[in-house]
């Protein structure tokens, strides 16, 4: 039997790693065929294979957020390609399969992170290469999403993440004189924190929204902006709806695309969705994408069929 290699290509910081890895092993598990994972390096989990140096890169690309586990494991079993270069981030949640095998993959181990109190709301913050307009679909939140979170939840603020000093962290630690600020001793810390937290509001980051999925909260709040909205980016599904814990919040679109002038906004541009609600537009979304997400898997499977018959 032929084997299928799935060469990963690491893009970006440590959740976009794990997300690449993640998929990868999906597509594994769901093939008959077998299929083998390198090029993998996450010491801060002992996870290590290193790249595959044999043969030329293949121009089976894989990167697409639109890309299916079930539509290209079933095109790998019939096709057998040779190599598949993992190259880009898959950003939706329905790839993934049974999360709890990933908590186990990537344990939250004894000592590791920051207990945080019960009574209290552990608050991404991602700010950092953001902080300037650099990326229509990342960005700090509005301040005042925070004090609309606070007031929902009367939970007390406890806010972590890209916590270094600028006007925005200036202008929160203002709003919330009393709240604590925690982490920023590494990513690897700052992302087992989150997973002990009891209730966690994640920002719009892929980093915040993986910790979340791995953790141990009982409440995590995600607003529906950027990166996190079907409405804005139908192309992402990182809405996990079958999962009791996730409570979704809408940013409206002009306090979203006013996030750097007017970092406060008003209480009217936050208010809670409903998981039936946040299904409509999921599957909305999955509407708007289904030809791009077909173009997608067609081409990749035209390019498996040159391969097989044509060498």
């Amino acid at each position: 039997m032929n084997q299928s290699l799935i060469r990963v290509h690491p893009a970006g910081r440590l959740a976009n790693q794990m997300a690449q890895f993640m998929l990868a092993r999906e597509i594994q598990a769901s093939c008959g065929t077998d299929v083998v994972v390198r090029g993998y390096h996450m010491p801060e989990w002992g996870l290590d294979a290193g790249p595959d140096g044999a043969g030329p890169r293949s121009n089976l690309s894989i990167g697409s957020s639109l890309t299916r586990v079930s539509y290209l494991s079933a095109m790998i079993d019939r096709y057998r390609p040779v190599t598949l270069e993992l190259d880009g981030v898959v950003q939706r949640v329905g790839n993934y399969g049974n999360i709890d095998q990933y908590r186990n993959i990537f344990p939250l181990r004894q000592g590791e992170g920051v207990p945080i109190g019960d009574d209290c709301i552990l608050t991404h913050i991602r700010a950092g290469d953001v902080s300037a307009p650099s990326h229509d679909s990342y960005g700090p939140i509005p301040i005042s999403y925070y004090e609309y979170l606070v007031s929902e939840t009367k939970l007390r603020p406890v806010f972590i993440g890209e916590i270094s000093p600028s006007p925005y962290i200036e202008a929160l630690a203002s709003k919330f004189p009393e709240a604590e600020f925690v982490g920023g001793a590494s990513v690897f810390d700052d992302f087992q924190t989150m997973r002990r937290a009891r209730h966690l509001a994640i920002s719009v980051s892929s980093f915040s929204w993986l910790a979340a999925l791995l953790s141990n909260a009982e409440a995590i709040h995600v607003p529906l902006a950027g990166l996190l909205d079907p409405r804005a980016r139908p192309d992402v599904d990182l809405l996990p709806l079958g999962d009791p814990r996730y409570r979704f919040h809408n940013v409206s679109a002009g306090a979203w695309h006013n996030r750097y002038s007017d970092i406060f906004a008003h209480r009217s541009d936050f208010g809670p969705i409903s998981a039936i609600e946040a299904g409509r537009l999921k599957a909305a979304a999955a509407r708007w994408t289904a030809w791009k997400s077909a173009k997608v898997h067609f081409g990749l499977m035209r390019r498996m069929i040159v391969h097989k018959y044509c060498g």
